[in-house]
């Protein structure tokens, strides 16, 4: 029987699809769902979902780490945990389909799912799309994400691009990395704007790398660390995002 891992919950580095890997030790069958109260069921007892019925998400930050309750980043999940949790996630969706983080897990279920075990790129956009009527800027980053699974760049960075004609919400502003050094594969960032997943630079005309992000105004929460070579996932440079006032 073929296993992997459900790996959307973890850092974002380009090119991550399901694999094979060992089985996980407590499968998502152990965990049920109850669909009319919005509580996951554990060992340790019941737990509101976060985002239920209602959403108080304004960051990508937020919607993101909203997941890990429905898709915990720590779990292995072989073909028929993988459906399972994939129908879940859906009556889940039936339930409360304006819910931004129950769209956000099936986004990264169905970008990174092989179609064995589920996935189809088709379905991910669709549920990008449905958080993009809420929240244009999470909406294209969700985009932007499913792209850069399906080693789309093209795409990836014109969704990028269109996150940064959102409009700015308030207490938001706009902050930007940049990295000048030569790049052996790739540029990514981690900060507390991305839940601590890697999210791709992009090189601009003059050979540096950039990215700009819609984030509370900072209060000593705008670090960041930059992954410079994503085959290697060495962090070599940390430093502040500066302020863009455009």
């Amino acid at each position: 029987m073929k296993q992997f891992f459900l790996k959307s919950l973890r850092p974002v580095i380009i090119g991550t699809t399901l694999c094979g890997a060992v089985f996980i030790t407590v499968s998502w069958s152990e965990k049920n769902i109850s669909q009319e109260s919005m509580f996951i069921k554990t060992d340790d007892g019941d737990r509101v979902l976060p985002g239920s019925l209602n959403n108080d998400f304004s960051t990508f930050a937020a919607v993101d780490a909203s997941t890990e309750a429905y898709i915990p980043s720590n779990k292995v999940y072989n073909r028929y945990d993988a459906l399972a949790l994939r129908n879940n996630l859906e009556q889940l969706h039936l339930n409360d389909p304006n819910n931004m983080a129950v769209n956000m897990a099936l986004v990264k279920f169905h970008a990174n799912a092989p179609n064995f075990s589920g996935g189809f790129k088709g379905s991910a956009l669709q549920y990008a799309a449905s958080i993009y009527r809420q929240n244009s800027y999470v909406g294209c980053l969700a985009y932007e994400y499913i792209y850069t699974k399906n080693y789309d760049f093209r795409n990836a960075e014109i969704w990028y691009k269109n996150s940064l004609i959102s409009r700015l919400q308030t207490g938001m502003e706009w902050r930007e990395v940049k990295y000048t050094k030569i790049a052996p594969f790739g540029v990514g960032v981690i900060g507390a704007f991305s839940n601590g997943r890697v999210q791709p630079l992009y090189q601009n005309v003059w050979g540096s790398y950039t990215r700009k992000f819609m984030v509370p105004k900072c209060v000593g929460d705008c670090y960041y660390t930059i992954v410079p070579d994503f085959l290697k996932d060495s962090k070599q440079a940390k430093g502040e995002l500066v302020f863009v006032n455009w």
